[in-house]
């Protein structure tokens, strides 16, 4: 019984630790790509390539929610990891003459050397690098993934983006997102405004 419930901690543990991975790669390779290739792609038809369409016009949105999976997935893989770390060392210490205090303090730091290096190397790191080096490639694997969750926890993540663009309003930084949805239009203003200038003075009457 006991040796069934280790089998299944351990999986469990592998199956968080690939869920960080994909929330990662979902982060990166969706900054990594540009609008123009995005929109490009998404021409084309496929279904992934319209996915990622969608998910990069909510990049903020997007990114918060591979932030709140990323902290759920490494929340738990710790969790499920010090209990099944500390009943391998735990007999061992004591056996020698660690006091259980001591023992427990060990089991404590051992756990988190693993958790910490699990989620850095496979879970961060090994994502990261292959979301930077292939872009697209990543994103097409797993904006599915990433964008069921940000659909499913979509007040969560609304409300920690809330709580984060408050923060940047009283600090007078205008949030990225809304900036960018304003960019178009002070370009065109941009564009058009000596043009209107022209028109007005070739049509002013002479006197």
């Amino acid at each position: 019984m006991m040796f069934a419930g280790t089998v299944v901690s351990i999986v469990a543990i592998l199956a968080l630790t690939f869920g960080t991975a994909v929330f990662v790669a979902a982060e990166f390779s969706l900054t990594a790509l540009d609008r123009s290739t995005v929109d490009a792609n998404a021409r084309g038809g496929a279904s992934r390539d319209r996915f990622i369409q969608r998910a990069h016009r909510r990049l903020s949105f997007q990114l918060s929610g591979a932030q709140l999976g990323i902290s759920i997935t490494t929340l738990a893989t710790g969790y499920l990891t010090e209990p099944l770390v500390g009943e391998l060392p735990h007999p061992a210490l004591t056996t020698i003459g660690i006091s259980d205090r001591m023992s427990d303090a060990i089991t404590v730091f051992l756990a988190l050397v693993v958790v910490t290096s699990l989620s850095m190397v496979f879970g961060e790191l090994v994502p990261k690098y292959l979301a930077v080096a292939r872009p697209l490639r990543t994103a097409r694997a797993v904006v599915l993934p990433q964008w069921l969750f940000s659909a499913l926890f979509t007040p969560a993540i609304r409300l920690t983006n809330g709580a984060a663009n408050w923060i940047m309003r009283q600090l007078g930084i205008e949030p990225a997102e809304e900036l960018r949805s304003r960019a178009p239009h002070r370009s065109w203003c941009r564009w058009c405004a000596p043009r209107l200038a022209a028109a007005r003075s070739t049509t002013r009457p002479h006197r």
